[in-house]
């Protein structure tokens, strides 16, 4: 009778609505992909004012430009995805942005977070990775694969239904990014 049950439900339902998995990709196609990259400073967030699915409007200043943007520039982005970026005013990030679509609604910014919010990763130092660490990124590794070479400290997020971490050295991410962002 249940499996009857479930097969009933699963065919009344569209295919959108079934379809919540985020594919993953390398940190160099989203490092590709992305218009902007950089290490940047959390400064302010705000629900957009529209009525319509814009999430939250950050702005930023810029610590360490990694592609197309420059040091000390203040940026403005969207963040559709809050809970799962977990943007944090006054913390460092490495930020992967896109434009948005011309034709978007969203004013304030034509810059989003890639890859569905899984493309800001939180900079600083609870751990030590390694002794010459001055500070680490946390990468979604459910949704980010990064290279062999990142010698990671596995770890968890605090919901575990999200997605798994790794922290990497932070300086040696911006390094590489720097030498393979196109």
């Amino acid at each position: 009778m249940w499996p009857r049950l479930v097969i009933l439900l699963a065919l009344t339902f569209p295919a959108e609505l079934l379809a919540t998995k985020i594919a993953r990709v390398s940190i160099d196609a989203l490092a590709n992909e992305a218009d902007r990259i950089a290490l940047i400073t959390l400064t302010a967030g705000e629900l957009a004012k529209a009525d319509n699915d814009c999430g939250v409007l950050y702005r930023g200043v810029v610590v360490d430009p990694v592609k197309n943007l420059q040091t000390g520039q203040t940026i403005a982005f969207f963040s559709r995805f809050d809970d799962q970026s977990g943007l944090r005013i006054g913390q460092q990030f490495i930020v992967f942005l896109n434009k948005l679509d011309v034709r978007s609604p969203c004013r304030g910014a034509d810059l989003e977070l890639a890859h569905a919010g899984f493309s800001a990763f939180w900079v600083g130092a609870p751990y030590r990775i390694d002794p010459g660490a001055e500070r680490v990124a946390k990468i979604p590794q459910s949704f980010v694969a990064v290279p062999e070479r990142f010698r990671g400290q596995p770890g968890h997020s605090s919901d575990l239904e999200i997605s798994e971490t790794i922290w990497v050295d932070g300086d040696d991410l911006l390094a590489y990014l720097k030498a393979n962002s196109k």
